[in-house]
């Protein structure tokens, strides 16, 4: 049954219609932070230097029962490395943290496109706008890049201490994923014997995490845990999740000798850049007669919850940003608004607002890149998902 949350009042004059196919194949397109998780994860990468320290250690306990604890002893001593860079601390991270803030602060001063508000409702910069600030935020975010690899802080972290780190998170309840996760990627499993393609076709993840590797890890981990699945079926999803196809950073060298050289290697820092890794032929926003002409393209279902997912939104068939609100529809718009500010959200042309996803086949007015489908879980994407499938 179509919900009655549905914003009917952000009907506009029609423009273009994504519309699938039958039997078009699915790919489903997620971001990681606040999507996959319920909460970002950034904050787990602080725990690396730590997770890695405590496997130095242990290491050379089990190598001499006989040498004093780790505290009497100098860390390049414990870690059984001569290295002029200081190890970091939970201090350093929060110094990270700060650093970035200032200059956030300190470039939105002079950057916003638009007078501030009290009332995010009230700032109204365009589309055009709206992506120019969003991309004008490149240099805070390589600054701070380029800032954790001068200190060091990620250095001699190993690809066993982002499992730990991972592995404890799910155990804390730190890490969580988000309800519906799991059928989303039971859906992608590739489909062996039957001849039957999946309901999804594909899967993947664009992310402007630090770490590639704390998404698969932490997904696989998560995977591991499931008692639902037989044997065969965790099996085949493990791997499934072992081969799934991961856009984001990552933290030089994990998988050397001496662990990473500290340094933040990518190139997925901004909307524009995670919007970069969308499939080909998928912006709505240029060559969308010509994509809808291509018989063996796919329709593309991108699944986000924060701004830098607004330029992937906009290159979509089916954005759909995951509200986090349940039913309280005041709730959930003035949430839209404070975080898509200062995009104009208003009702009038040029607005950006979101239709339930289960009423997305009911709608033939769609504008051309300034609309958008909420859902409040996961659960409701695998629901529409498995409808059309």
């Amino acid at each position: 049954m179509l919900r009655n949350t549905i914003f009917h009042a952000t009907r506009r004059t029609p423009k273009m219609t994504t519309i699938r196919r039958p039997g078009q194949p699915v790919h489903l397109v997620l971001d990681w932070d606040g999507t996959l998780t319920v909460k970002d994860t950034m904050a787990l990468l602080g725990g690396l230097p730590r997770a890695r320290d405590l496997r130095l250690y242990n290491q050379r306990l089990y190598e001499s029962e006989s040498e004093p604890p780790s505290h009497l002893r100098g860390e390049a001593e414990v870690n059984g490395l001569v290295d002029p860079t200081p190890y970091a601390s939970a201090n350093q991270w929060d110094g990270i943290v700060a650093a970035y803030m200032e200059d956030y602060r300190a470039h939105k001063a002079l950057h916003y496109p638009v007078t501030p508000k009290e009332r995010p409702q009230e700032e109204r910069a365009s589309p055009d706008q709206y992506s120019r600030w969003l991309e004008s935020l490149k240099v805070v975010e390589y600054a701070s890049a380029e800032r954790v690899t001068t200190s060091g802080f990620f250095r001699g972290v190993s690809t066993e201490d982002v499992a730990s780190v991972a592995r404890d998170a799910l155990d804390s309840g730190a890490l969580q994923l988000r309800k519906g996760w799991t059928p989303l990627f039971e859906m992608s499993v590739p489909q062996t014997g039957n001849g039957r393609a999946p309901p999804i076709n594909k899967i993947s993840i664009i992310s402007v995490n630090w770490s590639e590797s704390l998404i698969r890890w932490s997904l696989f981990l998560a995977a591991e845990r499931l008692t639902h699945l037989s044997a065969v079926d965790k099996a085949a999803l493990l791997a499934h999740i072992n081969d799934t196809e991961i856009h984001s950073n990552e933290i030089h060298g994990l998988n050397s000798p001496q662990g990473s050289s500290g340094r933040l290697t990518g190139n997925i820092r901004t909307a524009r850049e995670k919007a970069g890794h969308m499939p080909a032929g998928s912006d709505q926003r240029g060559a969308a007669a010509t994509k809808r002409q291509r018989l063996d393209s796919p329709f593309v279902v991108y699944v986000g919850d924060s701004a830098t997912d607004y330029e992937c939104f906009q290159c979509a068939d089916l954005p759909i940003w995951i509200s986090d609100q349940g039913e309280e529809e005041d709730v959930r718009v003035r949430r839209f608004d404070a975080i898509f500010r200062p995009l104009n959200t208003g009702h009038e042309s040029g607005g950006f607002r979101p239709y339930h996803v289960e009423g997305w086949a009911e709608l033939t007015d769609r504008g051309d890149a300034d609309w958008c489908a909420w859902a409040d879980d996961l659960r409701d994407v695998a629901d529409w998902l498995k409808s059309i499938s």
